[in-house]
């Protein structure tokens, strides 16, 4: 009966049987895990044929209702505006590249054979194009040529805090103590 559904495992401790569903690599790489569905039967039953659904979802290319998102084989880039892309940070030396890219690490890992001095820090986390180019308009000031920047005391912070939240973090939306549009000069303890 365990083979009517896909990726649907019963395993056996002390006498007690415990139901699985356990996902492929590729469906892991979608954002699938492996999910104890408690004691075989029924129930487990059930909820391992909601995830094969949540699955088949995927594999018909309409991932919006799952919230995972996937790039559609032979779409172009343009297209894929609304899917996962991620904004890193690449210091090397006195600089900081602040790009975006769907595949981040092979990113970098091409760009690292045009840099002539070593990659000193990467930092990658969730973001976009419109989150790229806040930071680009944010640090502007600091703009040594395209996408590289000097590597100023509140880019760094603002790199720290990224990395701490796992997300691109606009610090920028003013406060208290600072008028919009003005950046804190280096040092300066208002």
């Amino acid at each position: 009966m365990t083979d009517q559904i896909p990726y649907y495992r019963v395993l056996g401790r002390r006498g007690k049987k415990y139901a699985y569903w356990c996902p492929n690599k590729r469906m892991k790489s979608l954002g699938f895990e492996v999910t104890a569905l408690g004691p075989d039967g029924p129930e487990a039953r059930t909820l391992a044929a909601e995830l094969v659904g949540r699955w088949r979802e995927v594999q018909s290319e309409n991932p919006g209702r799952l919230g995972v998102r996937v790039l559609p084989r032979g779409a172009r880039e343009e297209t894929a505006a609304h899917y996962v892309y991620y904004v890193y940070f690449l210091r090397v030396g006195q600089k900081v590249k602040i790009g975006t890219s769907r595949t981040p690490i092979s990113r970098v890992s091409s760009l690292a054979t045009s840099i002539p001095d070593q990659i000193d820090q990467l930092v990658v986390v969730r973001g976009g194009r419109a989150d790229e180019k806040r930071l680009h308009r944010r640090f502007k000031c600091h703009r040594t040529h395209g996408e590289w920047f000097a590597a100023s005391v509140t880019l760094q912070h603002t790199i720290i805090r990224c990395a701490a939240a796992g997300v691109v973090v606009h610090d920028d939306d003013g406060g208290p103590n600072r008028e919009r549009g003005v950046e804190s000069q280096e040092g300066d303890t208002a």
